[in-house]
């Protein structure tokens, strides 16, 4: 190998907006006309690029899981409209939140408002409601204030003033502490506020303020809250006395809660000890964090909650040392591994790795062989090209006497000494027979059978006589030993990648899979390969000089040049000035264009017989 190259890969891991909302304040002041007026105070923490508030003020209650809330009928909960007043980005400077907003910035409406712009908003209407879309990216670091009203919201029944609602609709953000506080003027008898999906602790201040505040708030819950107060004269009116009806269904559905309650932590108790004992019993590290985890959701009055992290606790140096145990164990079989991948390797080289004097300056072609051994020697295999070359290397030889005609070319074959692959190369070219033009030679490749098994015959031969020239190592049995050893260690790194070893079972898994393919395509010179590669290199250097460089000096055996630097594949730099014999450009597009012809034609006729036997 004459470069060895050291490859690092870096784990590019994308950058994710993550945040949560820390703060979140909700003040709603119920007027006597029965709108609702709407202050919120967002507080977010994280990277993100602004907030989105869906607000649903009609059909909240449609579905079977809430319409066990409405005592009435359905629409009496329905508002009319929901309209923006202000929406503001500011920060606490002054003492005062009033103070502050003065200080901040109004929000502009925009429907061209993109992705990283700040200060304007978008607003998008539904049949039950609307959407607000704020521009305020986190590298400003300004809270938002969003001011609104709802209309028509309050349900005035005979003895009591009500409002349901739920707040959040199509939210997905996590709040961490969420604060409502329901003001309504002049209220002087009746108070109450019910909530419902959610735990929460409910503060009466006066008979005209009440406050629910509720902490570690996941918007994907269902959660509305209803508030019943004095009498007030709007114009949405049940005819109904609801008072105790109201008391009597809020009342029948806290117990379901508390029964829910109840129930649910009487099976997060049965879980957490049923896990605890899994990871007693396999010391599992991931048995250990499902048990940590399910123990830690019950209640901190819980003694049971107490017990369990108590012998956790003592688990857990169990736990840490099967794991270190499982880590070093899996670590060492990953290096084992790798080593083994060195040492073949540094065999490899040892072994394969010949020195030679490389030519400084070669001018002359070095040996007088075939371009067909030659692609070989350059290439390892031996292509269609080589064969264009081959023919025109006989040409060169005058073993194949070329004739320019009106319109075509005349080729004619020779008596001469021929070697092998050279006698089934001039029946490729000539069918048995002492001359042939050249478009005749191409309506040949039509019949396709005979044309490609004469070149799949020459190309065996020719690799066969290519092969006894001992160019290359025989390194079969090493190369299946290093592909068997690659794929081994693909497969015990992909089953230990999701233990944890991940990173070095990464790692080995892309060494494993660069060293599998390597191995797959390695080859090595002998000394007489390497000999004959390095002088055959500097011949292309020297005809590529000789295009490019140096059209004065251009050498009288310029076609056998040609010939040769189809094979070197550095034909496609010869100029145009070069003074070069036709036929050869003919010669090449030709035989190239009959050799395509002939696969292209036994490609579409075994697809038309295929065809025609599926239909039979």
């Amino acid at each position: 190998m004459k470069k060895f190259l050291i490859l690092f890969f870096f784990l590019l891991i994308p950058k994710v907006n993550a945040y949560e909302i820390t703060n979140y304040d909700i003040n709603l002041t119920i007027l006597e006309n029965g709108n609702i007026d709407v202050a919120e105070i967002i507080e977010m923490s994280g990277d993100y690029n602004g907030f989105e508030r869906t607000i649903k003020y009609k059909n909240n209650y449609n579905d079977y899981k809430t319409d066990k809330l409405v005592l009435f009928d359905k629409k009496l909960y329905d508002g009319n409209d929901v309209v923006i007043n202000h929406i503001k980005g500011f920060q606490y400077i002054e003492e005062t939140l009033e103070e502050n907003l003065k200080l901040g910035d109004s929000f502009v409406e925009s429907n061209l408002a993109i992705k990283g712009d700040y200060g304007l908003y978008k607003v998008e209407s539904f049949p039950d409601g609307k959407s607000f879309k704020i521009y305020n990216p986190s590298k400003f670091n300004k809270n938002l204030y969003i001011n609104y009203t709802l209309k028509n919201m309050v349900i005035t029944h005979e003895d009591i003033s009500e409002v349901m609602f739920p707040l959040f609709y199509d939210m997905d953000e996590y709040i961490r502490n969420l604060e409502i506080t329901i003001n309504i003027p002049n209220n002087k008898n009746m108070l109450e506020v019910y909530v419902h999906g959610v735990e929460n602790k409910i503060t009466k201040i006066d008979e005209e303020t009440i406050k629910i505040s509720i902490d570690n708030f996941n918007t994907e819950n269902y959660f509305d809250f209803r508030v019943i107060f004095d009498d007030l004269d709007t114009n949405k009116i049940s005819e109904q006395f609801a008072l105790e009806s109201i008391i009597n269904l809020e009342e029948n559905l806290n117990q379901d809660f508390n029964d829910k309650e109840d129930k649910e932590q009487e099976q997060l108790k049965e879980n957490a000890y049923n896990l605890v004992n899994i990871v007693q019993n396999s010391l599992k590290e991931e048995d250990y964090y499902n048990a940590y985890e399910a123990v830690d959701k019950l209640s901190d009055k819980d003694e049971l909650k107490t017990q369990l992290l108590v012998k956790l606790m003592n688990i857990k140096p169990k736990v840490e040392r099967r794991t270190d145990i499982i880590n070093i164990s899996l670590t060492s079989i990953l290096i084992v591994w790798l080593i083994g991948e060195i040492l073949i390797w540094y065999y490899t080289y040892k072994k394969y790795n010949v020195k030679v004097e490389k030519n400084k300056i070669v001018k002359e072609i070095p040996s007088d062989y075939s371009p067909a051994t030659l692609g070989y020697l350059m290439h390892k295999k031996i292509s269609k090209k080589d064969l264009v070359a081959s023919i025109l290397y006989l040409i060169d030889k005058k073993v194949i006497q070329i004739k320019k005609l009106s319109n075509d070319y005349l080729l004619k074959r020779k008596d001469a000494k021929v070697t092998p692959s050279e006698e089934w190369l001039l029946k490729f070219i000539f069918d048995n027979k002492k001359q042939i033009k050249l478009q005749n030679f191409e309506h040949r490749a039509k019949k396709y059978d005979d044309f490609l098994n004469i070149y799949s015959n020459w190309l065996n031969i020719a690799t066969n006589e290519a092969e006894s020239k001992e160019y290359f190592f025989d390194m079969f049995y090493i190369k299946i030993v290093s592909i068997i050893y690659s794929v081994i260690g693909i497969i015990v790194s992909l089953l230990l990648i999701d233990k944890q070893t991940y990173f070095s079972s990464l790692f080995i898994l892309l060494f494993a899979f660069i060293s599998l393919i390597y191995y797959i395509k390695l080859y090595k010179r002998t000394l007489l390969g390497k000999t004959e590669y390095y002088k055959w290199k500097e011949i292309k250097k020297y005809i590529e000089k000789i295009c490019i460089l140096d059209k004065e000096n251009i050498p009288t055996n310029i076609n056998s040049y040609i010939t040769y630097s189809i094979s070197l594949k550095c034909s496609n730099k010869i100029s145009k000035e070069l003074r070069i014999d036709d036929y050869i450009f003919e010669i090449y597009n030709s035989i190239m264009y009959a050799i395509n012809i002939a696969y292209l034609t036994k490609k579409i006729t075994n697809s038309k017989y295929s065809s025609i036997k599926i239909k039979r």
